[in-house]
């Protein structure tokens, strides 16, 4: 979470020179658009300014006070909420352009078609990064419910044929009993078994080759950069060819 609350303020090249109240207002916009949770209290956001290494206000109840008199934060039982309007209107700044207003949508849409409860709220979360601007940990996400998902599909289905593609690679795991045990071999290893087993076609092992290359750039400090439309593809084509079809 800290990683991922750094690359979303990365988006505000700023963050340093604006005042404490618009910064404790998009950390707690961060806190409700990451955690689905709309009620946030002083505490989030005095974590995350911890985890930002920012300097915090002295007095952060007071900046909650500001921008409650201002109707941005309205009081909950439970903690504060943020303005309905507001929300909006920080999408907006957040999104920059209705394009990625529709992408964002058109990710959401793949929601309904994800039965299992787990797979669902990992893929919302992986969602919820996108439209804040944080690409890199959308792509590391959807890689790891791919993967996930297909030790699940192959312990229940195929593990004969992956064992017995297993027993013929030098490889310190030699047979798979549980999901723990794939953590044993190297990623693009196990894809290489997926297909020798017949598991996934050659144009699925390809995919999986090209979005482990993308996961891979996106897990390490670099320069490169992460636009949108890169993060939509990699979501949509996993989550199409590979977690709805497996």
């Amino acid at each position: 979470m800290q990683a991922l609350l750094n690359e979303f303020l990365e988006r505000k090249s700023n963050i340093s020179e604006i005042g404490f109240i618009h910064q404790v207002e998009y950390l707690a916009y961060f806190y409700t658009k990451i955690t689905r949770d709309s009620i946030f209290t002083y505490e989030n956001v005095k974590t995350y300014f911890e985890w930002a290494q920012l300097p915090e206000p002295k007095n952060i109840p007071d900046m909650f006070n500001k921008l409650k008199a201002k109707g941005i934060f309205l009081p909950n039982k439970n903690g504060f909420v943020l303005n309905r309007e507001e929300i909006k209107r920080l999408d907006q700044e957040f999104s920059q352009n209705k394009p990625k207003i529709q992408a964002a949508k058109s990710l959401r849409d793949l929601l309904p078609k994800i039965a299992n409860t787990n797979e669902n709220s990992f893929l919302s979360e992986a969602i919820s990064c996108f439209e804040v601007g944080a690409y890199r940990s959308t792509i590391i996400m959807v890689w790891l419910l791919t993967l996930d998902h297909l030790f699940d599909y192959i312990l229940k289905n195929k593990i004969n044929e992956f064992n017995n593609a297993l027993v013929k690679q030098n490889l310190k795991v030699k047979k798979i009993s549980n999901k723990e045990d794939f953590s044993e071999m190297k990623e693009e290893k196990f894809i290489e078994i997926c297909r020798s087993a017949g598991i996934v076609t050659n144009d699925i092992r390809k995919i999986l080759d090209e979005k482990l290359g993308i996961r891979n750039s996106c897990a390490h400090p670099n320069n490169i950069l992460v636009k949108e439309a890169k993060a939509i593809n990699f979501v949509e084509d996993l989550i199409e060819n590979v977690v709805l079809r497996y």
